[in-house]
């Protein structure tokens, strides 16, 4: 009778001690590390609002999620449960949810430093938001040179487009407020701004006789310089954007009645240029390139 009664007194202290621990406002539809943190984030007054339904495993049988009616909240051993909602949400599932190149998330939804969006990290990028841009995934070596320029508080600000895949299939590309990001397999990934950006643009891109950047933009005497597979371009605030042609040197000398090039201002030889009507190109002009002047004094193709 007294072993009875003790077991009857630990049986009781312990369901006490299990009610004790249950989280305060506990909906009996979500358990597990997932309940603890709904209740971490205030339960149904929560941006995550009232639970649809149970927990369910994900595809992958590598975690756990339960659906809100505003969002979710995902598990699993490598990252905990962390909650995702509103336009991030829909963004990560254009990628594939868990499944696909994002993984599962590793951070909730966070307020940016500079107060004007938020962002959810996760295990292969992040989710940027912003009103203006709407939320928009950056990844890979993509994401780490927009770390490198200072994420949506540098000269980028926030994406405003996902990864993208170049039209020739060699690379990708991610369109920022202030920029663009260009990566390819051979080259890494690059930050292209401003009139330097502008220059590679009007001449084709990365399909341009230019390619893809090697480098992003860094200093050089009188101005800024950014690297690409065939050349490079040169700015200054006195000369603007040069292609394959130093922002240091004087400007170029074109004699009375000098032809235009057509376009493209590109020329492979100078049977080329001659045959459009562009030679001779003078230094600074468009189409001129140091390996067309074999005498190196300025005239290309004379």
């Amino acid at each position: 009778m007294k072993t009875t009664t003790r077991v009857a007194r630990v049986l009781t202290a312990a369901a006490a001690a299990v009610l004790l621990a249950a989280p305060a406002h506990a909906d009996p539809r979500v358990g597990g590390d997932i309940g603890v943190h709904y209740d971490a984030l205030g339960g149904a007054g929560s941006a995550l609002g009232q639970p649809v339904g149970g927990e369910v495993r994900t595809p992958n049988a590598r975690g756990a999620y339960v659906e809100f009616e505003r969002g979710g909240i995902w598990w699993s051993p490598a990252t905990g449960a962390r909650e995702v909602h509103g336009e991030i949400l829909s963004a990560w599932g254009r990628t594939g949810w868990e499944a696909g190149p994002l993984g599962f998330p590793t951070t909730d939804e966070t307020r940016t430093p500079d107060g004007r969006g938020a962002y959810n990290v996760f295990e292969g990028g992040s989710i940027y938001w912003s009103p203006p841009t709407a939320a928009h995934g950056v990844r890979g070596m993509i994401r780490d040179a927009y770390a490198w320029a200072g994420y949506e508080g540098g000269v980028l600000g926030f994406p405003v487009t996902d990864e993208v895949r170049t039209p020739n299939g060699r690379g990708a590309y991610g369109i920022f407020q202030g920029g663009s990001i260009y990566w390819s397999p051979a080259t890494g990934a690059h930050v292209l701004i401003g009139a330097i950006r502008e220059a590679w643009a009007a001449r084709g891109h990365e399909n341009g006789p230019l390619g893809f950047p090697t480098s992003s933009e860094f200093d050089v005497p009188g101005g800024k310089r950014v690297n690409f597979q065939g050349g490079y371009v040169e700015w200054s605030a006195a000369t603007g954007a040069r292609v394959n042609a130093p922002v240091s040197a004087p400007a170029p000398w074109l004699p009375p009645g000098a032809p235009a090039p057509s376009v493209p201002a590109y020329y492979a030889n100078c049977a080329e240029a001659r045959a459009a009507g562009a030679a001779p190109l003078y230094y600074g002009q468009p189409g001129y390139r140091p390996a067309l002047d074999g005498d190196g004094d300025g005239v290309a193709c004379e």
